[in-house]
């Protein structure tokens, strides 16, 4: 198995350890936001594809936006609409969890931090844009100013005679800066 089929496979194991094992533990549909950053900033770190900083705005409505920077490939920069599809608090578990999906685009040169993706392979210095559709599950322990969680993006990238897919996938753990 390649190294992109090694990641996808652990972080979608990650995404289904992540579950409530009881249906009743989902609170659907989904009541006013109870996020413990409802309009409030927070500033992390991605581990992954791509690694790097993150500054996320949560709304307080259910919906967020973050902005990035960070390698993989090259150096790209990324921002991103996401809205909630779910918040689960399991009883007794001290976590809350929060799934959301979004849209997002992004730009990038193919220098410094070049990986494994396919057309994207190479340091060639080409610029590159393309768009992404994450999909987040962030967890947060209900009396810590952090939050953490997985990410997987998938989406389509173009550059000078080049176009193909990309899938993001990653670590984050955030701190509450408000």
């Amino acid at each position: 198995m390649d190294k992109p089929n090694k990641v996808v496979c652990g972080v979608v194991l990650a995404l289904l350890l992540a579950i409530p094992a009881r249906a009743d533990d989902l609170k659907l549909p989904l009541p006013p936001s109870n996020f413990a950053f409802q309009d409030r900033w927070s500033l992390g770190l991605t581990l992954g594809e791509p690694t790097g900083v993150v500054l996320k705005r949560h709304l307080g409505n259910g919906q967020a936006w973050d902005l990035g920077i960070g390698g993989g490939p090259g150096l790209r920069v990324y921002g991103d609409y996401l809205w909630t599809l779910a918040s689960i608090t399991p009883q007794n578990s001290g976590l809350n969890f929060r799934i959301q999906l979004g849209g997002g685009a992004f730009v990038g040169v193919l220098s410094g931090w070049c990986s494994f993706y396919g057309k994207f392979d190479g340091c060639s210095n080409d610029p590159y844009v393309g768009v992404r559709v994450p999909f987040e599950v962030e967890m947060w322990p209900a009396r810590a100013p952090l939050n953490f969680g997985i990410e997987i993006a998938p989406g389509l990238a173009a550059a000078p005679n080049r176009f193909g897919g990309l899938v993001d996938a990653n670590l984050f753990v955030r701190f509450l800066l408000n």
